[in-house]
């Protein structure tokens, strides 16, 4: 049981720190890449009005494409549902390009890529080399045997007598 849990919280990290945002400028944004764009506060009552869109003023999303001076993002919008596999419903939103303030693109970073696949890597080597037999990290090897447990609880009780 340990090993699955260990596993899965390696496959729910791995993909989240393999990317970082880093500056841009809005024409080299290429279409479907994911942005993070800094709002002026009207455009961020704009969305809310007319979207029903509320992230604040960092608006998180898919760039779909330029329509003249419209950017179309792709953003989550609501909750399917609270448990841990729910996924949002997405929605497109069109927001002018003299409102975004800063753009951000995400980028693969490859030293924070390089360390979570060597995490990975050591975490699976460890719960093969225990499979195997071989104990994880020196503790219960093959011939070990079980555990001396002590049996029974004693409770010491002290009576005057008189």
């Amino acid at each position: 049981m340990m090993r699955l849990r260990i596993l899965l919280l390696v496959a729910l990290v791995t993909p989240s720190a393999c990317y970082t945002y880093g500056p841009a400028t809005l024409e080299s944004v290429p279409d479907g890449a994911h942005v993070r764009a800094l709002l002026t506060p009207e455009a961020e009552r704009q969305l809310l009005v007319n979207f029903g869109v509320q992230q604040g003023r960092i608006l998180s999303g898919t760039l779909e494409g330029r329509m003249g001076d419209q950017l179309s993002l792709t953003v989550p919008s609501v909750p399917m549902g609270t448990g841990p596999g729910s996924r949002p419903l997405y929605q497109r939103v069109m927001v002018p390009a003299a409102d975004v303030l800063r753009v951000d693109l995400r980028r693969l970073d490859p030293l924070r890529t390089g360390v979570v696949v060597a995490a990975a890597a050591a975490v699976l080597g460890g719960v093969i080399w225990e499979s195997l037999g071989g104990g994880f990290l020196g503790i219960g090897g093959p011939g070990d045997g079980p555990q001396e447990r002590p049996q029974g609880v004693g409770i010491r009780i002290s009576v005057p007598w008189r």
